[in-house]
């Protein structure tokens, strides 16, 4: 199986199978894009990173915050905010279904 991940991959799913039954290499580098974000309702954060990118220029969010996946969640839970849902699934319909 190959796995294409980034450079900063937590390598979850590499770690579920026998490293001589895969493959894992960076394809791509995830490069932190800090963008001033005016005051919202709802925060969904996708990643580690992307909730680090975030916090990099904007104050921690006061809304609701959704995070995609357990990993997510608790990164975000160990700084202190307050995770109100976590997608289980990485699917979108599950994402339409929560807002």
């Amino acid at each position: 199986v190959l796995i294409p991940q980034s450079n900063i991959s937590n390598r979850t799913i590499g770690s579920l199978l026998p490293s001589n039954q895969c493959i894992e290499t960076n394809v791509y580098k995830t490069v932190s894009d800090c963008k001033i974000i005016t005051i919202c309702n709802t925060y969904i954060f996708t990643s580690p990173s992307n909730f680090d990118s975030f916090m990099k220029c904007n104050e921690p969010p006061h809304g609701k915050v959704i995070a995609w996946g357990e990993t997510t969640k608790k990164h975000i839970a160990a700084k202190g905010i307050t995770v109100s849902n976590t997608l289980q699934k990485a699917e979108v319909g599950e994402l339409i279904k929560l807002l």
